[in-house]
C-alpha cells in the first residue's frame, strides 16, 4: 500500500516540476521573441513592409507599416502606403483620408497626398474639391503624368472638353517611360491617348481619334478597349469611303477592311466587305470568293456569305 501511495506521490511530483519546467521555458521563449521584437528597427519594418507591398501581400503590408507608425507616427511613407491599400484594395475611403489628412499636416505640399485626396473626393462625388485637390499636387509636381491625366478625365466627366484634351495631351507628353503605376490598367500615357481619341470622336474629329488609337495599339498590342474602339472607327470611316461611288474610294475603304481583320481576324462583317469590294470592283472573283469562304467559316448563316459564295463558285465553275 506504501509503495503505491509512494507510485503515486513520485509521478505527481514529476507531473508538477514537468509543467513549472515547461511554463519557464515559454515563459524565457516569450522573453527573447519580445527582445527579438524589440530589436526590430523601424527600418526594418518599412523594408518589410515595402516588399510585401510590391508582392501584393497587402494584408501583411499593412501590419508592417502599422509597427512602423507605432514606433514613429510622424514618417510619411506608410501613410501613403497604407492609404493607397485601403482606398484601392478595400474601398475604404474613409480610412484612407484619415491618413491622408494625418499626411497633408505633417507636410501640406506633399503631391502624393493631395492626388490621392482628389481621386477620393471625385469617387464620392465631390469634383470641385478633387480638382482643388489635383491642383495643389500640379503645384509641386507639374510635370507628373498621372496627375494630368486624372485631372484631365474629370474635366472630360464634367463636360469641360478643351480644358480635357489639353490635360490629355499634357499627360502624354510627360509619360515619356510609359510605366504601368501600381493599381492602374496601364500607363498614363496610353490611358490619355485612349481618352483623347473617344473625344475626337465624339467630336467628329475620326481621322484624329483613329490615329490617336493606332499609336495606342503599336505600343500596346493588348489594349482591347483600344483596340475595339479602333475597328470601331476604322468601320465607320470604311462605310464613309465607300459612299463615294469612285473606284478610288472603294480601294481605300479596301484598305482600312483590311487592317480591321489584321487587328481581329474573326470579323466576319468586314471579311465580307473584302468579298463585295473584290468582286464588285476590283473583278478579282478568286481573290472575293477567298474572302467569303473566309466570313462563311466565322458567320455560315451570313446572308451576304450564303448569296456571294454560290454565286462565286458557279462563275468560277468549282461546284
Amino acid at each position: 500500500m506504501m509503495k503505491k501511495i509512494s507510485i503515486i506521490t513520485e509521478t505527481v511530483l514529476i507531473i508538477i516540476f514537468l509543467s513549472f519546467s515547461l511554463i519557464r521555458v515559454a515563459g524565457c521563449g516569450n522573453q527573447e521573441a519580445s527582445a527579438d521584437k524589440s530589436d526590430i528597427t523601424v527600418s526594418d519594418y518599412l523594408q518589410q513592409g515595402n516588399k510585401l507591398y510590391e508582392d501584393s501581400d497587402f494584408a501583411m503590408a499593412s501590419l508592417m507599416y502599422w509597427n512602423v507608425l507605432k514606433k514613429n507616427p510622424t514618417l510619411i511613407e506608410p501613410r501613403i502606403k497604407l492609404a493607397n491599400i485601403y482606398f484601392y484594395q478595400n474601398n475604404w475611403n474613409d480610412d484612407a483620408m484619415v491618413q491622408l489628412d494625418t499626411v497633408v499636416q505633417l507636410e501640406p505640399n506633399n503631391a502624393e497626398a493631395h492626388f490621392l485626396r482628389g481621386k477620393i473626393f471625385r469617387n464620392d462625388g465631390w469634383p470641385d474639391k478633387a480638382v482643388k485637390e489635383y491642383l495643389l499636387a500640379l503645384e509641386t509636381e507639374p510635370q507628373n503624368p498621372g496627375f494630368r491625366y486624372h485631372l484631365g478625365a474629370l474635366y472630360h466627366a464634367n463636360q469641360l472638353y478643351e480644358e480635357a484634351i489639353d490635360e490629355y495631351k499634357l499627360a502624354i507628353a510627360y509619360d515619356t517611360n510609359l510605366a504601368k503605376p501600381d493599381f492602374e490598367a496601364a500607363p498614363y500615357g496610353l490611358q490619355a491617348r485612349f481618352m483623347l481619341a473617344r473625344l475626337y470622336k465624339q467630336a467628329q474629329r475620326i481621322d484624329e481619334a483613329i490615329d490617336e488609337l493606332e499609336k495606342v495599339i503599336a505600343i500596346d498590342k493588348t489594349y482591347q478597349d483600344a483596340k475595339n474602339d479602333l475597328i470601331d472607327l476604322l468601320d465607320l470611316k470604311a462605310q464613309s469611303v465607300s459612299r463615294g461611288g469612285d473606284a478610288r474610294d472603294y480601294f481605300w475603304a479596301l484598305e482600312l477592311y483590311e487592317r480591321i481583320v489584321q487587328l481581329d481576324p474573326g470579323h466576319a462583317d468586314a471579311w465580307v466587305e473584302i468579298g463585295k469590294i473584290k468582286y464588285y470592283w476590283l473583278h478579282k472573283p478568286k481573290e472575293a470568293l477567298e474572302a467569303f469562304q473566309k466570313a462563311s467559316q466565322l458567320d455560315p448563316t451570313h446572308p451576304d456569305v450564303i448569296l456571294h459564295l454560290k454565286s462565286l463558285q458557279q462563275e468560277l465553275k468549282l461546284e
